[in-house]
């Protein structure tokens, strides 16, 4: 199902107004009253029955959160906070293309995996505070984005998941991980450390090509 951006909400009623996404919705997917799509913004994706299609804004009532897709039962970023005007947007393009949240990996400029709980806890800890409703971790395949004598390319990584098991991806900050947090990452269970090849990339485009990998690895899949 297509991802649309969600601009914004009133009671049950959903709008999307991004000028790009009403002119596809109209003119070339030609959707009508009754179709549904899914609708994203920087905290979670939801579907939503289109109700009226106008020339600046489509309308339409939320149907419930977004449901499994094939491969993960979500597919999730933890992201390191990032200096850029872009770092909105991001949020943005990486719901648009797949991804099912967002966890900031900051909080008070502390960095969350520099404490004593293990990294399963302070993940599970940065969900419970998100609003869409998760349940507890099920089998999760954690990736690593950062250079380690053990990284993989995320390809390979990729290929070691199966249908059911949720997947979440770390980005760090520009700096790297620092030399706490690599070595509890190297302590926690269902680490895998990861690479884009042999060129160092700004965090938020490393964060769009896992994004992109992940999605190219994910229609292989269903495509057979």
């Amino acid at each position: 199902m297509e991802r649309y951006r969600l601009s914004r909400t009133q009671g049950n009623t959903c709008y999307i107004e991004e000028a790009l996404d009403v002119h596809h919705l109209n003119h070339v997917a030609k959707k009508q009253p009754g179709d549904k799509v899914v609708a994203c913004d920087e905290k979670t994706s939801m579907i939503i029955e289109i109700t009226a299609c106008h020339q600046r804004h489509i309308e339409g009532k939320h149907q419930g959160f977004s449901p499994r897709r094939s491969g993960w039962s979500r597919t999730l970023f933890g992201l390191a906070k990032i200096e850029s005007k872009a770092y909105q947007a991001l949020h943005v393009q990486l719901m648009a293309m797949g991804a099912d949240l967002i966890i900031p990996l900051t909080s008070d400029q502390t960095r969350v995996f520099d404490n004593e709980a293990s990294l399963e806890n302070e993940v599970e800890s940065a969900l419970s505070l998100t609003r869409l409703p998760l349940s507890s971790l099920r089998k999760t395949h954690i990736l690593v984005l950062g250079r380690h004598p053990q990284s993989t390319p995320i390809h390979d990584a990729l290929k070691l998941t199966r249908a059911g098991d949720d997947l979440l991806v770390l980005v760090g900050p520009e700096s790297g991980w620092s030399s706490t947090e690599m070595k509890r990452f190297e302590e926690a269970k269902s680490v895998c450390f990861v690479s884009l090849g042999d060129r160092v990339f700004r965090a938020d485009t490393a964060a769009l090509l896992s994004m992109g990998a992940i999605h190219a690895y994910r229609q292989s899949e269903v495509l057979g």
